[in-house]
């Protein structure tokens, strides 16, 4: 992981004082995991052909929500995917490229997987399958979809996943901003959304991740483009701990 990497992970986990023991009491924070309310729905499909710019593939509401294709934007890009980064295997696998994206981006939901090594990726992979790793909220549908694909996953196509991956080049898309206030939000199929209109509310001790365009982020484009918003004297401390880091690795 190179040093921008570190320092832009470390300004964020900055702001988390005190979280470890609020997890024991209260369970992890809905900020961080954001869970659908009662009687969610999203909305219905009217039929639209949706796009994104500077492509000319589109799609309809309806494809873009369905976990078996990955919405493949931008397909001069990248590499041909193979068929479970494109499509999964219905029932048990989802696309790869429908979580992660096309491109390996990734979202606030999960992680970027663009330019990992491909041995890191089959490790992580291996450790779902084994039950080496969960996740603390197993009632949250990206994190059992997670699990659930990569127990289904056979050897081959998990060599196609991390190869795809792999290769792919990362693409910077979060701004760290620090601020007293944020956009105050609301749940939005497992991610944050903005209330309309605009309100804003103060931060206190939480990270705000936000896409920057709503439309876009939900035809799953992988160029959108995200605002974490974290408080005041984050970047500073993350500073401190990248520093520290290099220190002890040099």
């Amino acid at each position: 992981m190179g040093k921008r990497a570190i320092l832009v992970l470390m300004s964020t986990l900055a702001c988390w004082t005190g979280l470890p023991s609020a997890m024991a009491r209260e369970g992890p924070p809905s900020w961080a995991y954001p869970m659908n309310p009662p009687g969610f729905k999203l909305t219905p499909d009217d039929g639209a052909v949706r796009h994104v710019p500077d492509s000319r593939v589109r799609h309809t509401l309806s494809e873009v929500r369905d976990r078996f294709l990955a919405p493949d934007w931008h397909p001069d890009a990248h590499p041909p995917m193979p068929a479970v980064v494109a499509r999964g295997r219905p029932q048990n696998v989802s696309a790869c490229g429908y979580c992660h994206r096309a491109e390996g981006t990734g979202g606030p939901e999960n992680s970027s997987l663009a330019g990992l090594s491909a041995p890191y990726i089959l490790q992580q992979l291996a450790d779902y399958k084994s039950g080496a790793r969960s996740t603390a909220v197993p009632y949250r549908k990206p994190q059992t979809l997670m699990i659930a694909t990569a127990k289904a996953l056979s050897e081959e196509e998990a060599k196609a996943v991390a190869a795809y991956f792999s290769a792919l080049k990362p693409r910077q898309n979060i701004q760290v901003v620090e601020s007293k206030t944020v956009p105050k939000t609301y749940v939005y199929n497992w991610f944050l959304a903005p209330v309309k209109p605009p309100a804003r509310e103060p931060i206190g001790q939480r990270i705000i991740e936000l896409n920057n365009d709503l439309e876009r982020f939900e035809n799953r484009d992988p160029r959108v483009t995200f605002t974490a918003y974290v408080p005041p004297g984050s970047i500073r401390r993350g500073q401190a701990l990248v520093d520290l880091h290099f220190s002890t690795v040099v």
